[in-house]
C-alpha cells in the first residue's frame, strides 16, 4: 500500500512516468523515462511537538532494536543505521583512499594547478 501510494505521487501527481514506463530508466540509453519527485515535509511542532516526537520516536527505534532478530541475523537494525555509523567513523578516523586514487589526483592537482597536501 505504501509503494503504491509513493507511485501516485511520484508519478501521475507530477505529470512523471510510472509502472511499467519507467523501464526506460534500465534501457541501453535509447529512451528515458520522466522521472518525477514529491517531497513531503512535516513540521513536527504542527502536530505532538518536536520534542514529544524525538523522544516517542527514539521510544519506538529503541523498542525495534531490542526486538527478537529474524533466524539467521545477529540482530534488528534500523534503516540508515550502518551508514551513519559509517558516517560518523569517516568523519572521526578520516576516509581511506587508495593510494593509486591518491596519485591519480595529485597528478591532477599539479596538472591544473591546484594546491594539494602531500
Amino acid at each position: 500500500a505504501l509503494a503504491l501510494a509513493v507511485a501516485m505521487l511520484c508519478g501521475p501527481l507530477t505529470g512523471a512516468d510510472v509502472g511499467r514506463a519507467l523501464a526506460g530508466l534500465k534501457g541501453g540509453g535509447e529512451t528515458y523515462a520522466r522521472l518525477g519527485h514529491f517531497y513531503f515535509v512535516l513540521d513536527p511542532d504542527k502536530f505532538a511537538g518536536a520534542d514529544a516526537f524525538r523522544v516517542a520516536a527514539s521510544a519506538f527505534l529503541e523498542e525495534l532494536r531490542n526486538s527478537k532478530a529474524a533466524p539467521g541475523f545477529e540482530r534488528v537494525r534500523i534503516p540508515g543505521e550502518r551508514a551513519f555509523a559509517q558516517r560518523r567513523r569517516s568523519l572521526e578516523e578520516g576516509v581511506e583512499i587508495l593510494e593509486e586514487t591518491w596519485r591519480i589526483v595529485e597528478r591532477l592537482a599539479k596538472e591544473f594547478d591546484v594546491p594539494f597536501p602531500g
